[in-house]
């Protein structure tokens, strides 16, 4: 079959070509409105209690509107109370009206809030209410509060809040695209021509990358208008794009030349190519593919972004090496290796010493089995001390000096970490009205059961509002006549009741922060213990970040057995078509299994336990393992499809193990030891990435193609096979159908 796409392909490669160039121009039209669809958070679009109770919160609650931006305002040589410092906050103000799209601006100075002026550190703090078109809108905010630097001359004006964070992460997102396309692009272009000696042949891979990028990000647009994806699948796209596409270019392109050079005629090269290298591409891209869209069983934000970027720009990385490079190899012909670099040999790799080397494991095949097995199990003791959560507050992961993070640090600071994200308990009846004397008692109840909960500093309810009031009967006359109820305290109560009156919301204050443990646990013992025992008539659902949080932790950690039984599963049969062997597919799938978990082991080292420079010590991101598991599980059998499949063809020839490994061994090294050493840098980085999770994914993947490549196919692949002989290929019943086969052929022949 892949024969024939080669063959066909090289009859027609301007019509391919002009194909693709439709589908380029296409791309660059729709690509750049991909960047305002993506999205922060990750508890969207799933069903659990936390985003239940969220999305019954923002539908029935008057005082909560989806989006809150905040306006931090200051000058430290100015007093709060300066006539000159309420001047400007009131200008901001204006300014933000006029933008539009504000339903509703809160300010020191506009209402009776008090609490908005920070008078020991010069600042003041302003609500901008909105339900639509928030993070564009601080985008617009931003641009006119520049304009305004002469007037505000003096004063440090800060856009942040969630709206605020949302921004800076899409910023930063494609900020780090950028930074890793200007460290990474020029040194793989340099590695490319290490492996090709030929600008021509080394630009190729490269641009292979560029397009599938570029088109992949087009794909996904049309992805977005259906379902939520976060800003960080640009980083995904980015990364895969970079390292699948280039790989696969570079293996089709050097088997090309290759070709050329055995055969001279540029038709009969790129068939072989295709059917050889073109088919082992195949297969190695559709373990890649399959393997991350397992991650979709997860359904989180995160896991479902990686998922759907990854199979998208791997899909496309095959389309475009089956197809786009081929017409472009058939085009180019001889001048493939066109502006060579001068005095460069013309075979990639030193084949001598890949050749003593391979002879010297296959003498003594134990022992460097067993040394390869140790090495590659160096970081394994470190995986039973492994850590992860969900990270819930997303301003922390910006980096420093960023007008969102430094303004949510100065509410922080201000308000409190557990006034700013607190847990809430959502109390829901279909007929009771949450005013009356038998429902306070039972939130009354209820708060005091909470305020015993270790780490809860406070509890804000029906039945807190009035320090003076402490009976729930009392509170009842009061709710009487809400009427008369001072502006402050009918602005809570939108808070906090419902449009119908039927629920109240809870709001508990850790006194730790969201991402800790110590609010986590209070999340599982309101649902684990207050709420079951605490006989209300009430339906209670607990929600906030930290609950978000949790609930994420619980998605992944369940969805793990599914993620690993379609991985290995679908690894296994596709590794068995290509190979027709049950014994490769086992051994794979092993030492696979074997790098993940030093990779993981490795992470824990640098990141969790903070042995890498610019790392604290904290746990892993809960997305982390399960992603790295399908994207190593997919990338290292690129390798292993390369590396065996010319093996096998080898062993087809000549039925000699030693031989057919050695050849195998010595034709493929320098090709792989190019492919891996391009990818370990474009991983690597993206390390310099602002994101706690792409910098772990980058380094992770960087160090395990790193042990995939230097061990795992330089010492165990090689000497395991050595070991096994005949057995790499066997299968039940192989003699049965090998002598019907033998009795089919004489029979055809008589």
């Amino acid at each position: 079959m892949f024969k024939r796409v080669g063959q066909f392909v090289g009859k027609h490669p301007k019509k391919w070509l002009a194909l693709w160039i439709l589908i380029l121009i296409g791309s660059f039209l729709v690509s750049p409105k991909l960047h305002d669809r993506l999205a922060i958070g990750g508890s969207e679009n799933q069903k659990t209690e936390s985003t239940e109770a969220r999305a019954y919160i923002q539908e029935h609650y008057d005082g909560l509107y989806k989006f809150r931006a905040l306006v931090i305002v200051s000058n430290p040589s100015m007093d709060v109370d300066d006539p000159a410092f309420k001047d400007a906050v009131t200008r901001i103000e204006t300014e933000a009206k006029r933008i539009g799209e504000v339903e509703r601006i809160i300010s020191p100075f506009n209402a009776d809030r008090p609490q908005l002026l920070d008078a020991a550190n010069h600042r003041a703090f302003m609500y901008l209410d909105m339900n639509q078109n928030a993070v564009q809108y601080v985008g617009k905010l931003r641009s006119k509060i520049e304009e305004l630097k002469d007037p505000l001359q003096g004063f440090q004006v800060l856009v942040s809040g969630g709206p605020g964070v949302s921004y800076d992460v899409n910023q930063t997102s494609a900020s780090n695209v950028a930074t890793v396309e200007k460290i990474g692009l020029p040194i793989v272009f340099i590695l490319l021509l290490v492996v090709f000696r030929s600008v021509i042949a080394a630009l190729l891979p490269l641009l292979m990358g560029i397009f599938s990028i570029l088109v992949s990000m087009a794909v996904i647009y049309f992805v977005s208008l259906n379902v939520q994806l976060s800003t960080l699948l640009n980083n995904i796209v980015t990364m895969l794009g970079l390292g699948v596409a280039i790989d696969y270019a570079l293996f089709i392109t050097q088997r090309f030349r290759e070709e050329m050079r055995k055969h001279g005629d540029k038709h009969v090269a790129i068939a072989m190519a295709v059917s050889t290298s073109g088919k082992s591409v195949f297969f190695a891209g559709m373990t890649v593919a399959i393997s991350l869209i397992s991650l979709i069983s997860a359904n989180t934000l995160i896991t479902r972004s990686v998922a759907i970027g990854g199979f998208v720009v791997v899909l496309v990385s095959l389309f475009a090496s089956l197809t786009l490079l081929p017409a472009v190899l058939v085009l180019l012909g001889k001048n493939i290796d066109f502006l060579r670099i001068p005095f460069a040999p013309k075979t990639v790799g030193n084949n001598r010493i890949a050749g003593f080397l391979i002879q010297r494991f296959l003498k003594y095949p134990i022992m460097f089995l067993l040394i390869g097995l140790l090495l590659a199990s160096a970081f394994l003791p470190f995986v039973k001390d492994i850590q992860v959560h969900s990270s819930v507050v997303a301003y922390q992961e910006l980096p420093d000096g960023s007008d969102s993070k430094e303004g949510m640090k100065a509410v922080v600071d201000h308000f409190g970490v557990g006034e700013l994200f607190p847990i809430q308990v959502v109390l829901q009846s279909p007929d009771r009205n949450v005013y009356s004397a038998e429902s306070l008692s039972e939130i009354d109840r209820l708060t005091q059961k909470i305020k015993e909960v270790a780490h809860v500093s406070r509890v804000v309810s029906l039945t807190t509002l009035s320090p003076q009031t402490a009976d729930p009967a009392a509170y009842a006359a009061i709710y009487q006549n809400r009427d008369s109820l001072p502006a402050a305290m009918k602005s809570q109560l939108k808070n906090l009741v419902g449009k119908d009156m039927h629920s109240t919301v809870l709001q508990v204050i850790s006194a730790n922060d969201p991402n800790s443990d110590e609010s986590r646990a209070i999340v599982k013992e309101l649902r684990q213990r207050i709420l079951p025992e605490a006989n209300l008539s009430f339906i209670g659902k607990v929600t906030g970040d930290t609950a978000v949080g949790v609930d994420v932790e619980e998605r992944i950690t369940s969805s793990i057995p599914m993620i690993l039984g379609i991985v290995v599963g679908l690894t296994f049969l596709l590794l068995f078509s290509a190979f027709r062997s049950i014994i490769l597919p086992l051994k794979a799938i092993l030492l696979n299994g074997l790098v993940t978990a030093s990779s993981l082991g490795f992470l824990v080292y640098m990141f969790q336990e903070a042995h890498l420079h610019g790392t604290t010590p904290m746990p892993l991101d809960i997305n982390t393992p399960v992603i790295l598991f399908t994207l190593l599980f997919g990338l290292s059998v690129d390798y292993e499809v390369i590396l065996v499949s010319r093996m096998k063809e080898m062993y087809d020839s000549n039925k000699n193990i030693r031989t057919s490994i050695t050849d195998g061994f010595i034709s493929t090294v320098g090709m792989i030891n190019g492919a891996a050493s391009i990818m370990i840098v474009v991983f690597t980085v993206f390390y310099f990435a602002d994101f706690q999770i792409i910098r772990q994914l980058g380094v992770g993947l960087a160090f395990a193609i790193l042990v995939d490549v230097l061990l795992v196919r330089t010492l165990l692949v090689p000497t395991t096979m050595f070991l096994l002989g005949p057995l790499n290929w066997w299968l039940p019943n192989q003699r049965r159908r090998q002598k019907k086969s033998k009795e089919l052929i004489a029979h055809e022949l008589k």
